[in-house]
């Protein structure tokens, strides 16, 4: 029995990939709004559909519910622009967007030739420009990697723009705490999470806000969502940082494999790769109850604040959201009588 009373109910999120049409995208997030969640997120994924054409779709769909990437990185896109297009956005859906930010990753980067150096760095720099820039000050930025003379908004922004941080080693997590006012962690093995929770909260000692940590895994309720979901967890082998691979056994011929194949034969082929031991390492795995049940330990052991659920490459995402709504909605039950 937990004792740990008077929590605060968590909140609920949707992540979104952009593999099917705009209007399915924005047809789940309508949806999603409707079951009551309160934040939908969308990865910038480079040869999919583009993040903030998806992102204003929605906007323009929705009414209550809170958007934004997650993530988009600052090798393809630069910080500023990006932050720009996303205070437009935070115009035209009366305050609800917000804007991640993270290193990318194989899936994005790999196609265009690009390896990722100095990602803490260019995370940060990338971060502290947006903030400013978001605010509406005039910005002279010299660093490392980005520089800016005299650069500032053409507009008034209309409010606080929130900015999300993704990450998975130990640096960029703790980074994601000082910097960030929420911080996504995903692909994040079960044996990790309160050591990755750690991190961001020593980080966010040096941070104005406490912020809001998202805790992104799938939710799996029968056998054909396994193998549905299977496939995306050969990329995330690939970027998961050294620790995890060490405690995991993951060798280096290993991941080799997995990207090669990944690379040549698509995310399908290399699925292969993942055996179901590896895979409940990172999932919410069973019947819907007993998903429910995990669900609601997880949030209270761990303190997290955003139950945050991705959409598996499934036929019909909007029956999995129905689905998922009622898993979640047994969670919330089960959340609050844990803490009696």
């Amino acid at each position: 029995m937990y004792l740990k009373v008077g929590k605060t109910m968590f909140e609920t999120a949707i992540y979104m990939p952009t593999d099917l049409k705009i209007n399915q995208i924005t047809d789940v997030a309508v949806l999603a709004e409707q079951k009551g969640f309160d934040y939908f997120l969308v990865p910038d994924e480079g040869l999919t559909r583009d993040v903030f054409v998806t992102l204003t779709s929605i906007a323009l769909n929705t009414h209550k519910i809170k958007f934004g990437t997650a993530i988009i990185n600052p090798y393809t896109r630069h910080p500023v622009t990006s932050a720009v297009t996303m205070a437009t956005l935070n115009e035209l859906s009366s305050g609800r967007a917000f804007i991640g930010f993270g290193a990318g990753g194989s899936l994005v980067l790999d196609p265009l030739g690009i390896e990722p150096k100095n990602t803490l760095s260019m995370c940060r720099e990338a971060v502290e420009m947006s903030r400013k820039i978001l605010d509406g000050e005039n910005v002279n930025f010299q660093g490392q990697f980005f520089n800016t003379k005299n650069a500032k908004l053409h507009f008034n922004p209309r409010a606080r723009t929130p900015i999300l941080m993704a990450g998975r080693g130990n640096k960029m997590l703790e980074l994601a705490g000082s910097m960030a006012d929420f911080v996504l962690l995903s692909g994040i093995a079960k044996f990790d999470l309160q050591r990755s929770r750690d991190l961001i909260i020593a980080g966010s000692k040096k941070n104005s806000v406490k912020p809001k940590i998202f805790y992104d895994v799938h939710v799996v309720f029968n056998d054909d969502l396994k193998q549905d979901i299977r496939s995306d967890y050969s990329f995330m082998m690939i970027d998961s940082p050294d620790h995890i691979k060490k405690h995991l056994g993951l060798t280096e011929e290993y991941i080799n494999t997995i990207k090669e194949t990944m690379l040549t034969d698509g995310l399908q082929a290399a699925s292969k790769y993942i055996p179901d031991e590896l895979l409940a390492q990172f999932i919410i795995l069973g019947d819907q109850n007993s998903c429910a049940e995990e669900i609601a330990s997880i949030m209270i052991e761990h303190n997290f604040d955003v139950f945050t659920v991705p959409i598996p490459p499934v036929e019909n995402p909007i029956e999995y959201v129905e689905i998922t709504s009622e898993i979640i909605c047994k969670a919330k039950k089960i959340f609050s009588e844990m803490q009696t």
